[in-house]
């Protein structure tokens, strides 16, 4: 089962340890986007993101894009999910066998079909279209062999139980003395076990009967007595309560059936149904029958293959008990002294039918049944799941691990669990995706699966990204536009709190979940695989903060030379800050030239405007000011410090000085 488990998973988005993951660079400065802690919050997905495997993000790619322009496929992978639940084990219940074998099309197979024909499209995923084919394949080979088993199964059961005999019983009243089987007879046609063992005779347990043959003889001659004794023990009579409220209940539905008939015929002819002269007079016959509690109806049941059959024998008030010797039918595997027992019964009960014919001027009542219900003489079919759920299907389950059954019924069993957790894995994709769709709707946020680029194009570019950086501080979100990356420099200058460290944050973590085979929040988004992405944002660690700034920034050169200058994306926040502006601006020099001459893909803010300067004009670096509105345009720009002054009422403390 868990090998399963672990196999479906990894079909669609498992934690496989042989992918390679991003190396994220200063781990401590990475914060995870907001929506994938929802997703592991919600146990939505394996935890399995951040991944520099090309061939495994375009897997996941294809399948994020199929679930999210395909809304009536997620639909429909909720209801398989449901049914596969209800589906998951083959039915044991004989009214659930007989609704799953008892018509010509399985339910089961019935979905498994519909689940083919609704992914096999020219537009399908690898991964489903693996799916697609894999089910394929289990129907063409299990669908047959499963009717084939089913048919075998009903077969064995027509025969498991025969009852017959003669019943006399109260239909409305609680007078259990005046109900009784006045003659009957019964047997089982034993069904085993496959896996039924008994213990061999201890005298057997000896050196020697173990090494002979002697042990093996005495264990099939004690089982073969063990099975025959409880063959004939189980035809022991009594009466079934479920038998009998079987007939209870079958035998007031004929009363009833004419009046429901008449109801209905009036409702659809608009009528009164009570002013029907027919109905009235049905009603007064059942009427008297439920009035009169001692009243007493004469039942010839029969009960085999063919099901439950009654026929209702006649009326009467006082119940004789008849000293009839009870024994046993004459079904294979009884003595000859038996079955001479079971002849002399056989004739019993047909005299005790003709004698209960001879009461029917008894009651006047008789009559009355006769001609408005047809009650008498007729051979009536009686609905019978309460006697065929103890009786006729109780060995359903020994029957599949039978020899002949046992190896197509593991082979559905495996097939049903396998693709019942493949649609939990589908729902929980499908559900991923919905969380996006929802994110983005609440946040009035555009959302695309992103583009990965062929072999051979480098970047990163996108329209219209969001700063998801910003996701769950309930503060508006202005998407915002960066000149695509790609071996270059973008340095981010301008107003205090304008957004430039959420900007570069964001591309980050937007490139996290577009390697994680997720949506970004963008209106479009495409990227060659990264397999670094380095980040120095934060002053926590050990010393101050140009000291912390500076081995992070050693950290972070080390690793992104590792790897060819195309596979690395690198963020630094407020290069040269923690010491002297002259100081910062030097050692900021010294970076930017490091990183220029590797032509690595960076982005980075800046306070000090001549650092800025020097990066355009001597490495070519694009730099973009931010207003207060969010937004970026081309120039370089100071933090607008007097208007943060103004804004927030400092200005009014500080005049006082």
């Amino acid at each position: 089962m868990d090998k399963i488990q672990n196999t479906i998973e990894n079909i669609f988005w498992g934690d496989i340890e042989s992918l390679q993951k991003i190396n994220i660079v200063n781990p401590a400065d990475f914060s995870e986007p907001e929506i994938v802690k929802k997703i592991k919050n919600g146990y939505l997905l394996p935890d399995s993101f951040g991944l520099a495997d090309k061939r495994e993000i375009r897997l996941r790619n294809e399948l994020s894009r199929f679930l999210l322009e395909n809304p009536e496929i997620r639909g429909k992978i909720k209801e398989w999910l449901a049914l596969a639940k209800k589906m998951l084990n083959l039915p044991n219940e004989g009214n659930d066998f007989l609704l799953t074998y008892g018509q010509e099309n399985n339910a089961y197979w019935n979905m498994v079909g519909d689940i083919i024909t609704e992914l096999n499209t020219t537009e399908i995923p690898r991964r489903l279209r693996g799916l697609v084919e894999k089910l394929k394949i289990a129907k063409a080979g299990l669908e047959s062999a499963e009717r084939e088993m089913a048919d075998r199964i009903s077969e064995k059961l027509k025969n498991v139980t025969k009852m017959e005999g003669l019943l006399d019983i109260n239909l409305f009243g609680n007078n259990d003395d005046q109900e009784r089987l006045i003659l009957g007879k019964k047997a089982y046609s034993a069904v085993w076990s496959s896996g039924y063992k008994i213990d061999p005779p201890k005298w057997t347990k000896n050196f020697f009967c173990k090494i002979t043959s002697i042990r093996a003889l005495a264990l099939k001659i004690k089982t073969g007595i063990i099975k025959a004794k409880a063959y004939r023990s189980a035809a022991v009579l009594y009466f079934p309560k479920s038998l009998h409220e079987d007939i209870r209940k079958g035998i007031q539905n004929v009363l009833e059936a004419p009046l429901e008939k008449i109801r209905q015929i009036a409702k659809e002819e608009n009528k009164d149904f009570m002013k029907n002269k027919l109905f009235l007079k049905i009603s007064r016959s059942l009427k008297r029958i439920k009035e009169d509690d001692s009243l007493v109806v004469t039942i010839y049941f029969r009960y085999d293959q063919d099901g439950l059959n009654i026929r209702v024998i006649g009326l009467k008030k006082n119940v004789e008990n008849p000293d009839f010797s009870l024994s046993y039918d004459n079904f294979e595997g009884y003595s000859n002294k038996e079955k001479e027992t079971a002849a002399e019964i056989e004739q019993q009960i047909n005299e005790k039918v003709r004698a209960t014919y001879e009461m029917f001027g008894i009651l006047p009542l008789h009559e009355e049944l006769q001609k408005n219900f047809g009650l008498f003489n007729n051979w009536i079919k009686i609905q019978s799941f309460s006697t065929d759920s103890e009786f006729k299907w109780y060995a359903i389950a020994n029957l599949y691990n039978a020899k002949e059954n046992v190896k197509t019924y593991k082979k559905l069993e495996d097939q049903r669990r396998e693709l019942k957790l493949t649609l939990e894995q589908l729902d929980k994709l499908s559900r991923t995706i919905e969380l996006f769709l929802a994110e983005a709707e609440r946040l009035s946020l555009p959302l695309c699966v992103p583009e990965i680029k062929d072999d051979g194009q480098i970047g990163v570019s996108f329209n219209g990204l969001a700063p998801i950086d910003m996701m769950g501080q309930n503060k508006a979100m202005t998407p915002f536009d960066l000149p695509m990356i790609n071996g270059r420099m973008i340095c981010l200058t301008g107003r205090h709190g304008g957004g430039k460290s959420v900007t570069g944050n964001s591309v980050i973590e937007s490139i996290y979940l577009a390697q994680s085979g997720l949506p970004v929040f963008a209106d479009r988004f495409s990227l060659d695989i990264k397999s670094v992405l380095g980040s120095v944002t934060n002053d926590e660690g050990d010393g101050s903060t140009a000291t912390v700034f500076i081995n992070k920034v050693k950290n972070l050169l080390e690793e992104i030379h590792r790897v060819p200058k195309e596979q690395s994306l690198v963020f630094i926040d407020e290069i040269g800050k923690g010491t002297q502006e002259e100081a910062g601006y030097r050692l900021g020099k010294m970076i930017l030239s490091v990183l220029q001459g590797k032509e690595n893909s960076v982005i980075f803010n800046t306070q000090i405007l001549s650092l800025a300067e020097y990066a355009q004009k001597n490495l070519g670096a694009i730099c973009l000011k931010v207003d207060k509105n969010h937004r970026f345009v081309e120039g370089i720009g100071d933090g607008q410090m007097d208007e943060l002054i103004k804004e927030s009422g400092l200005d009014k403390f500080l005049s006082k000085n």
